[in-house]
């Protein structure tokens, strides 16, 4: 159970989550895998804050965040594992 059951999988080909624009999102027990982008393999965030609960995010990558990218905003990140995430600049997070 919890996040290894949801696997949100962007097979390489796209950002697994977006975020844009808004307050009030909540993602909880999910995990965000091999997302592949120029921003934010795993997660891309800007302009919000959203909250990550027990998520997992990994094996993402990125030129700018392979597992999170956030411009303008203020994320918050509670009891998340990142693991194998690799990018030119922020393989975890880039703020």
């Amino acid at each position: 159970m919890g996040a290894e059951a949801t696997v949100i999988d962007a097979g390489q080909r796209r950002t697994a989550v977006r975020c844009e624009g808004g307050e009030g999102v909540i993602v909880e027990g999910f995990t965000m895998r091999n997302g592949k982008a120029q921003l934010g393999g795993g997660v891309y965030i800007v302009n919000a804050s959203p909250i990550f609960r027990l998520c997992m995010i990994d094996f993402n990558s990125a030129i700018k965040g392979g597992g999170v990218y956030v411009r303008h905003g203020n994320p918050v990140f509670d009891q998340c594992l990142f693991s194998f995430n690799t990018a030119q600049e922020g393989d975890g997070i880039w703020a």
